[in-house]
C-alpha cells in the first residue's frame, strides 16, 4: 500500500515539474521552435502528421545511408561511385627535394666551417 502511494506521489511530482525537464539556457529556444512548429502544423490531422513523420524519417535515413556509402566506397569503390569532391595534391615549386638539398648544403657548410 505504501509503495502505491509513493509511486502516485512521484507521478504527481513529475507532472508538476514536466516543464523543468528542458536544459536551462536552451529552454527558450526549444520553446520558440516548438511553438513555431505547432503553429505550422495546427491544421493538420493526426494521419497527416504521421505520414509526414514517416516521410521525414525515410528521407533522413536514405540521406544517412548515402553519406555513409560515399564515405565507405569512395576510396576503392567502382568508378560510378566516385567521391563528390576530389582532393588534388598540392604542388609546391621546388618540392621537398629542394628543401632536403638546402638542409644538406647547410650541414656541409657548417661542417666545413668547423674544420
Amino acid at each position: 500500500m505504501n509503495m502505491l502511494r509513493f509511486l502516485k506521489s512521484r507521478k504527481n511530482q513529475r507532472d508538476k515539474s514536466a516543464d523543468n525537464g528542458l536544459p536551462g539556457p536552451l529552454a527558450p529556444f526549444y520553446r520558440k521552435a516548438a511553438d513555431y512548429l505547432n503553429g505550422k502544423t495546427a491544421g493538420w490531422s493526426q494521419q497527416r502528421k504521421k505520414i509526414m513523420l514517416i516521410l521525414f524519417c525515410l528521407f533522413m535515413g536514405n540521406l544517412s545511408l548515402f553519406i555513409a556509402g560515399h564515405a565507405i566506397l569512395s576510396a576503392n569503390g567502382p568508378p560510378d561511385l566516385r567521391p563528390l569532391r576530389m582532393v588534388r595534391p598540392l604542388v609546391v615549386p621546388g618540392g621537398t627535394d629542394s628543401i632536403k638539398n638546402q638542409i644538406i648544403n647547410q650541414k656541409k657548410q657548417h661542417n666545413e666551417t668547423d674544420k
